[in-house]
């Protein structure tokens, strides 16, 4: 029994390394991904670069850092409260779309940042780190790990919370006419791979003991 457990855990936190919930997969729709008065970028669907399915999200924005797109993602706190917890996305980048010598993108975790709507929903701006593409056509998993005192203010909010979103920047060297262009797919908010594994190995033994 022990060693049967034992295999069942090491399996859990082996796959779920690659398994979280989906946050945006673009088939059909940009999955309620927007631009506005405080983006500057443009999004359009597109299927270059698509991972899962068969469509992308296509990302342009002038050179510079810039705050590209963003989406609401309140209905994903539950996940990105845990600790541990992580932001992966598929991005495909192409150096010869690009005038700069190189490329960053980043997430941004952006909420209410006072308590109007309680005192724990007081979250602000986050920014999760710039991380290099490789702008060689293939695609490439970037991932952001949230940081255990965001995580934990963010398993206090509450369903009250003004806005809760996920900002999307790119980042490029800044030259003459230069632009940001990129194709993203797969976003998905990843709870600890060891959390993963013990919610499943938690399930399987309710199972057991029910039988």
């Amino acid at each position: 029994m022990k060693r049967t457990i034992v295999g069942i855990v090491l399996m859990l936190v082996v796959t779920s390394t690659s398994y979280g919930v989906l946050v945006s997969d673009f088939e059909g729709s940009l999955n309620g991904w927007l631009t506005d008065a405080w983006t500057t970028g443009t999004i359009s669907q597109s299927s270059i670069g698509a991972t899962s399915g068969i469509g992308s999200m296509l990302v342009e924005a002038p050179g510079g850092w810039q705050q590209a797109a963003k989406v609401d993602v309140k209905p994903f706190r539950d996940v990105l409260g845990l600790p541990g917890a992580l932001i992966s996305t598929d991005v495909t980048s192409f150096a010869a779309d690009m005038t700069g010598g190189w490329t960053e993108v980043e997430m941004v975790i952006n909420a209410q940042n006072n308590d109007d709507n309680g005192a724990n929903n007081n979250i602000g701006w986050n920014q999760l780190g710039l991380k290099p593409m490789d702008r060689s056509g293939s695609p490439q998993t970037i991932t952001w790990t949230v940081p255990a005192d965001l995580s934990t203010a963010i398993a206090g909010t509450d369903a009250g919370i003004a806005w809760f979103e996920f900002v999307l920047v790119s980042n490029t060297e800044d030259t003459a006419g230069s632009v940001g262009k990129f194709y993203i797919d797969n976003i998905q908010a990843i709870p600890e791979p060891c959390t993963m594994a013990l919610l499943g190995l938690g399930g399987l033994l309710l199972r057991r003991r029910r039988k």
